[in-house]
């Protein structure tokens, strides 16, 4: 008898160790399929009515190069840069001094997607 419950025992063992290194396996392919894009970019607009300028905060831990765009209300494209944001927390000004007062929309562009800010400019 007490050799029939050891080969049980053993035979459990295997079995449980075999799903372990399994689970174990399919979870680091899990981890290594994460890539720097799906890090999702915070963009924050300081300055809502702007006046001459508008300041645009953004948070990533990784460097990454952003397109930003500046809409007017009728959808008409009034200003593009590219950014080259370093990684971390930074702060990046567009000047708006030329702009006429109204609705507009700052469009940021990365290659995980892109994100829409609403913000209005009183001169």
């Amino acid at each position: 008898m007490k050799k029939i419950s050891s080969i049980i025992v053993v035979l459990l063992i295997i079995s449980f160790s075999a799903i372990g290194q399994e689970y174990i396996r399919n979870v680091g392919s899990i981890n290594n399929n994460i890539t720097r894009t799906d890090i999702t970019t915070q963009v924050k607009i300081i300055g809502n009515p702007a006046r001459g300028f508008v300041l645009v905060q953004i948070s990533n831990p990784n460097p990454i190069q952003l397109e930003m765009c500046v809409y007017n209300e009728a959808g008409t494209k009034v200003n593009t840069m590219i950014y080259n944001h370093p990684g971390g927390f930074s702060t990046m000004s567009i000047n708006l001094s030329n702009d006429s007062n109204g609705l507009y929309f700052l469009t940021v562009t990365s290659l995980s997607g892109n994100k829409t800010i609403q913000f209005s400019v009183v001169q």
